[in-house]
């Protein structure tokens, strides 16, 4: 067997499937690329100049499927990485889809609630906001990417990145999968390291069907950026030891807290060998561990940012 050699990320959940996960500004800032001071059009940022509030934006999880009328949670944090106070920072959905929004802030360390219903929040320069938001679909609607408007009433909206600031969301009129999904690296900072341009490296994930019981495929790609990159995917133990061989996907069967009452839980490390060099650049290039039904339709993602050295 081969051993993850990185210990397996635990999952909490808050009532409603939402992970009880601190958003360091660190790893924000890292998967976003509002850090790469070169390569400003590469960031998730608002692109307005340094002298202004300029806002970047993650939000966890990356993926929700939830029926009809039930509310789909998640995490936003925004960072402004610019000058002066960003006022009245809120959150938007687009007017085609189907669906409510509200949002609170709360506090960054332990998620509890501090404001009002969809109150807006001023964030100081280099300050962080923390949010947690509810969609609640008002009519069927098949899996899209949802891309939320993060914007203050003196700021640019945070730029559109797919797996970083939007939510992959579905309403269905029956229940579904429900795959809660987070990754780790072993940094902590968002980004895996491959040693050279053949080497491998390796980052946990870690899931929760918040769902109903239902076999996935655990699945990973680059996305829409086509990177020289191969994988292996293992179940792992609570010592972050692989059960199986590592293989290019895993099928298995998900227990869901819906209709058991008991939300499946497991862990997989996640095995990347390069065959070229990938530069960093965490706004595009990254890997994604999908887990799709029998339908081929994504009910759980997560991604993180890779390099090789």
């Amino acid at each position: 067997m081969r051993r993850a050699r990185i210990l397996a990320l635990a999952v909490v959940l808050l009532t409603g499937g939402a992970p009880r996960a601190g958003h360091a500004a660190d790893e924000i800032i890292a998967a976003s690329g509002a850090g790469d001071a070169a390569h400003p059009s590469r960031t998730s940022g608002s692109g307005m100049p340094p002298s202004q509030p300029s806002l970047v934006a993650a939000v966890l999880p990356s993926t929700r499927s939830v029926e009809v009328g039930t509310t789909a949670t998640a995490f936003v944090t925004i960072i402004n990485a610019g000058a002066g106070t960003a006022l009245n920072v809120g959150i938007g959905l687009p007017p085609a889809i189907p669906a409510s929004l509200a949002f609170r802030t709360t506090d960054c360390a332990t998620n509890a609630v501090t404001g009002g219903p969809s109150v807006p929040a001023d964030i100081p320069a280099g300050g962080t906001e923390c949010y947690v938001i509810g969609v609640v679909p008002t009519a069927p609607f098949a899996p899209q990417e949802i891309s939320f408007t993060f914007a203050g009433t003196n700021t640019a909206p945070v730029s559109v990145l797919p797996g970083i600031n939007t939510l992959f969301l579905s309403g269905n009129s029956t229940p579904t999968a429900d795959v809660v999904a987070l990754a780790a690296t072993v940094g902590g900072n968002g980004i895996l390291d491959i040693p050279g341009a053949t080497g491998t490296g390796a980052f946990s994930v870690a899931v929760s069907n918040v769902g109903i019981t239902a076999a996935v495929t655990v699945l990973a790609d680059t996305g829409t950026t086509a990177l020289p990159l191969t994988f292996a995917i293992c179940e792992t133990d609570v010592l972050g030891d692989c059960k199986g061989l590592a293989r290019p996907f895993v099928t298995v069967n998900l227990p869901g807290l819906l209709d058991t009452g008991v939300a499946g839980t497991a862990t997989y490390a996640v095995f990347v060998t390069g065959t070229g060099t990938v530069a960093l650049d965490p706004a595009t290039n990254r890997v994604f561990i999908r887990f799709v039904d029998v339908a081929n339709v994504a009910r759980g993602a997560t991604s993180v940012a890779v390099q090789t050295q």
